[in-house]
């Protein structure tokens, strides 16, 4: 019994990527990536923001134009 070339293939490409999975695991564990899970939550939210006030018009009015004021 052979294997199909396409079997072979495949089963080489899954190891290899399933080896770079691995090696990035590995390196993300060793650069402690992991350390702090929640400050990346909070970098989007700016302290001195006013809380209820638009400051950005990426998916909105601009404020000049803004018909719900």
């Amino acid at each position: 019994m052979t294997i199909p070339l396409a079997g072979v293939i495949l089963i080489a490409v899954a190891i290899i990527g399933g080896a770079i999975a691995m090696g990035a695991f590995i390196w993300a564990i060793r650069t402690k990536q992991f350390k702090d899970l929640n400050t990346g939550a909070y970098v989007i939210f700016d302290k001195e923001e006013p809380v209820g006030e638009m400051t950005d018009t990426t998916f909105g009015y601009p404020e000049k134009n803004n018909p719900k004021k």
